[in-house]
């Protein structure tokens, strides 16, 4: 997990995490989300991927119903460059698995979500680049 891994990022996903940490109640909208994410795998077992590898738009929408994120309500490039930072880089740190279309969360994932939220940030900061 402290692999020095970075994933590409689009600014406008910064530029959202800057305005809605502006009016959140706490600062770390960023890892709610991704944690969100890897508990659900992690209650569901196993989630359908579409072809490309990338969760079903409805696994998405219920993060965002959830999270009261309000992305998934509009086409905006947002949308898909969040999401598919928390997929690339829950993937590319073997937080979790992918095995005949379905992901799944790994030992390591599960690790992942019993450290404090402050070392979750921190390693989701140092994916950024």
């Amino acid at each position: 997990m402290h692999n020095v891994n970075k994933t590409k990022i689009n600014t406008d996903v910064i530029y959202w995490l800057n305005q809605k940490t502006k009016t959140s109640n706490h600062s770390v909208v960023l890892v709610d989300g991704f944690c969100f994410m890897l508990r659900k795998l992690k209650l569901q077992g196993a989630v359908r991927l579409v072809p490309g590898n990338f969760f079903h738009q409805r696994f998405w929408k219920s993060l965002d119903r959830t999270l009261n994120y309000n992305l998934t309500g509009n086409k905006k490039r947002i949308n898909v460059s969040l999401y598919r930072f928390y997929y690339d880089v829950s993937v590319s740190e073997g937080l979790i698995k992918l095995v005949d279309g379905r992901a799944s969360l790994t030992n390591e994932g599960k690790l992942f979500l019993t450290i404090s939220s402050e070392e979750q940030l921190n390693f989701l900061l140092s994916k950024i680049w």
